[in-house]
């Protein structure tokens, strides 16, 4: 191999490429960063076996071949450097780099044992990429952190009429509808790790697409030319749909920034009580109020749009802080049945997005 690439492309890929490194793994080669020259293009790839990343830029290239080098070596070495236009060769295993007033070689190891990685696709489902990158963010912070509940700790893609996002933790869920049309029927859990990575990557594409694999239990993401690939979480999610209540008996119309700064306040207290604050519904205000044991109480009155009758019920501020931060509209809007079953938290400006909360049991 034989190349002259710019600096500050060559970093920017490798940055990204690296989150995908295993970090302590037993097999060596997965500490790598894989290097590919070939028509015109540099691909940089690495994976820790569950998920992986495929990713090329532009690069003069003279000879090609391929190399895997130790990733935070290599890095750490490119972000240091200064210099415009970077020249990489190998000799043998070895990497080396040279520019004005700087040469280095690096140990690397044969590609041979490197994973294979998926580096395009074959039958590819184009998503709408605004509509589809909100609809994570809208959901993503559901997921839960337990590893005993493996089904919950990703995002549930259903494929159908619509694409449907869904995720939970067991004490609150979010839904996102994005409103389009695919070939795709199916239902398929994907980890919150990759779309993690997704979204940070995401910033400045054009396009994003999908192929699901099914047979491989693997779904592969392009944003446009980088690929990102995932194993898919095995097992059934949970019904979801039987605790999404039809109707409710008591709705709450109320300005965003008002309701924020009230669970914000309460949240001092509240952090001293195990996250625990209140909401009480009266005639045209909720009231929102927090005590701990040890340094007080308070409570701050918010004007609502009330219908049905009074209520207090207590919920997790974390919880609510999660679902404002994801709202764009100014107002929300939220309905209940009582104090034992979940409470719907809706977007009054985005109808396509649902959020359930269940209340605190006394």
């Amino acid at each position: 191999m034989k190349i002259t690439v710019l600096q500050k492309d060559l970093i920017k890929t490798l940055t990204s490429v690296s989150r995908f490194v295993s970090v302590r793994s037993q097999l060596p080669i997965l500490t790598n960063i894989k290097l590919k020259a070939k028509n015109s293009k540099l691909i940089a790839q690495a994976t820790n076996l569950e998920m992986s990343c495929s990713s090329p830029i532009g690069a003069q290239v003279e000879k090609a071949g391929e190399v895997a080098v130790n990733a935070r070596v290599l890095v750490d070495l490119i972000n240091s450097l200064k210099s415009e236009r970077l020249c990489l060769f190998t000799e043998g295993e070895s990497l080396k780099l040279e520019s004005e007033g700087f040469k280095a070689v690096l140990s690397g190891l044969n590609t041979s044992d490197f994973p294979l990685i998926p580096d395009g696709f074959e039958n590819e489902v184009k998503l709408p990429k605004d509509e589809f990158l909100d609809g994570l963010a809208s959901t993503i912070f559901s997921c839960s952190l337990e590893p005993s509940r493996p089904a919950l700790s990703g995002v549930l893609f259903i494929f159908g009429e619509n694409v449907d996002l869904v995720a939970s933790d067991g004490f609150r869920l979010s839904k996102k509808v994005i409103k389009t049309k695919t070939q795709l029927s199916s239902r398929f859990i994907v980890p919150k790790s990759v779309l993690v990575e997704l979204l940070r990557l995401s910033s400045d594409v054009k396009t994003i697409s999908l192929e699901l694999k099914e047979e491989e239990r693997q779904v592969i993401f392009v944003l446009d030319e980088t690929v990102i690939s995932s194993r898919l979480i095995e097992g059934d999610y949970p019904p979801f749909e039987k605790i999404i209540p039809n109707n409710s008996s008591i709705s709450v119309n109320l300005n965003k920034d008002d309701f924020r700064d009230a669970i914000k306040t309460a949240s001092v207290f509240a952090r001293d009580s195990a996250n625990i604050l209140t909401l009480e519904i009266k005639e045209d205000l909720l009231k929102v109020g927090a005590k701990s044991a040890n340094f007080g109480y308070q409570e701050s009155i918010v004007s609502a749009k009330v219908e049905g009758p009074d209520i207090t019920i207590p919920y997790n501020y974390r919880f609510i802080e999660d679902f404002l931060n994801v709202v764009k509209g100014e107002s929300v809007i939220l309905k209940f049945n009582g104090t034992t079953t979940p409470g719907v938290f809706l977007d009054a400006k985005d109808e396509n997005f649902l959020h359930l909360i269940m209340p605190v049991k006394s």
